[in-house]
């Protein structure tokens, strides 16, 4: 059979036409293997240097061996330690509770003179960051006159620290840093019922 040239020319646009409109062959991905979780590592304890908020009784004496009991009250134990920290001398008195599971650092608080306020505060920064919470206060003392001077406070889920450039003497400054577990809380509310229900 002849083929005319308008029927030949047809076949060729038909044929173009063909190839312009069929969709590539869709290339196949390797797999990729899915990424591994890693949980975030528990939060650290505030503290300074080897005393830090949480630490169990057997710890502390661990690690400052020659430390006596300061004072005792309603089973809660008392340590005064001398430290010095970012040049400044201070005696923080450690405090530990019953959290059901033995005796744990609750409080770690002392004051320091006003001047020395900013020594602290930024050894602190350094090694912790910037606070989570920061405040302007005014201080009055009895005969009516004005003080003005920060609060700062870090915290995460275990612990925190809080700094007060005018403490409740004017020309002194305090920082303190607490433990707050959740966990070791709740055995602390609990022995607390205990106790009452005895009591009652």
């Amino acid at each position: 059979m002849r083929c005319t040239y308008p029927a030949l020319l047809l076949c060729l646009v038909l044929a173009c036409d063909q190839r312009a409109t069929t969709p590539p062959a869709q290339a196949i991905a390797p797999a990729v293997a899915p990424t591994p979780v890693v949980p975030a590592p528990p939060p650290t304890p505030y503290g300074i240097k080897k005393i830090f908020a949480g630490m169990t009784l057997k710890e502390f004496m661990a690690a400052k061996p020659n430390i006596y009991l300061t004072f005792m009250s309603d089973g809660v134990k008392c340590y005064t330690i001398k430290e010095t920290i970012a040049g400044v001398k201070c005696e923080p008195i450690c405090s530990f509770e019953d959290y059901g599971d033995g005796k744990i650092l609750d409080r770690l608080h002392f004051s320091i003179k006003d001047y020395d306020y900013s020594s602290i505060r930024d050894a602190i920064i350094e090694k912790y960051g910037y606070p989570s919470k920061a405040e302007k206060v005014t201080k009055h003392n009895a005969m009516g006159a004005s003080f003005h001077g920060e609060e700062l406070e870090w915290r995460n889920s275990i612990s925190f620290i809080r700094a007060e450039q005018v403490g409740s003497k004017v020309s002194e400054s305090s920082f303190s840093f607490g433990y707050t577990d959740a966990k070791h809380r709740t055995s602390k509310e609990d022995l607390a019922k205990e106790k009452k229900k005895k009591d009652i």
